[in-house]
């Protein structure tokens, strides 16, 4: 056995041990506890440190609830004096103290804090996808994502936006949303001023510096930084344009020609010249109109 293969089984025997413990860092669950004596039970963690026990696996985490007068609940942290009865506040309060990386992947850099986190990413290795749709052919890793994909043959979006109409069955996808309102970009470029609210762009974007172009066709040398982008170029060897209009017999490969297309039926014009009266309706003849501002301000 490689000592790669020691270091991860050593991880997620760990893992067992503990169990689910490191878990409630997600989703806070408060529990009525008893007292418990310091020398109770007994752990080792993953660094061979002395731990807390099982039963105490709230402290373990640095995480408490005892019962006011009148039975209201209250979070106390054990790493500091913060307390507070919001459960979503205490969860936040949580990412101020940062926990050490103690799990390590054998196979790869990837390392976390959570045991349940490791045991989620050993399946990126082995293949394996334990939970299954009883509706389809769809398999994944993780229970979460599961429980997401089942709400795509029941129409159910139960995360909804405070600020428009948009709801999803994703909570992820929520969060991504809301940037839209927020104009957070917290995805930056670290070769240039490019940023992005979304991770995928900014992936993208680096290719622009790199000069990769991983997608290729397979009947010409064209290749592009996109997937997209080739599958709209394969439709010039194949002909086919599956955007139709439905006011006419245009139709085109690219679904942004067919809304731009849209504006001859509409009249719309949005692209306007902050220098004269000049409107179009394609962003390349706006382009060009500027550039003969340029022009006959540099003959003059």
């Amino acid at each position: 056995m490689e000592a790669g293969d020691v270091k991860l089984e050593d991880s997620l025997v760990a893992e067992k041990e503990i169990s689910d413990v490191a878990e409630a860092w997600d989703e806070v669950s408060p529990v009525d506890e008893k007292p418990r004596s310091d020398n109770e039970g007994g752990l080792r963690n993953a660094d061979g440190l002395s731990g807390t026990s099982i039963a105490d696996e709230s402290d373990y985490l640095g995480e408490r609830a005892s019962r006011a007068e009148g039975g209201e609940k209250i979070y106390l942290c054990h790493l500091c004096d913060y307390k507070t009865k919001y459960p979503g506040q205490f969860k936040a309060h949580k990412k101020t103290h940062p926990r050490e990386k103690l799990f390590m992947c054998g196979q790869c850099s990837y390392k976390t804090d959570r045991p349940g986190l490791l045991e989620q990413h050993v399946r990126v290795h082995t293949g394996e996808t334990p939970f299954s749709c009883e509706l389809c052919d769809y398999k994944t890793t993780r229970l979460r994502n599961l429980k997401a994909h089942e709400t795509t043959h029941t129409g159910e979006k139960p995360f909804l936006c405070d600020q428009c109409d948009f709801k999803t069955s994703y909570q992820g996808q929520l969060k991504i949303h809301n940037r839209v309102h927020t104009g957070e970009k917290p995805f930056v470029c670290d070769e240039c001023d490019y940023k992005t609210s979304y991770q995928g762009k900014l992936k993208l974007h680096k290719r622009v510096h790199t000069g990769e172009k991983p997608f290729g066709c397979d009947e010409c040398d064209y290749r592009t930084t996109q997937q997209c982008h080739l599958k709209m170029h394969k439709s010039i060897h194949t002909g086919e344009k599956p955007y139709t209009c439905d006011q006419c017999e245009y139709r085109t490969c690219r679904l942004g020609h067919l809304k731009m297309h849209y504006r001859v039926h509409t009249g719309e014009r949005p692209y306007a010249c902050d220098q004269c009266d000049y409107k179009t309706r394609n962003p390349s003849h706006l382009k060009i109109h500027v550039r003969r501002h340029a022009q006959a301000h540099t003959r003059r």
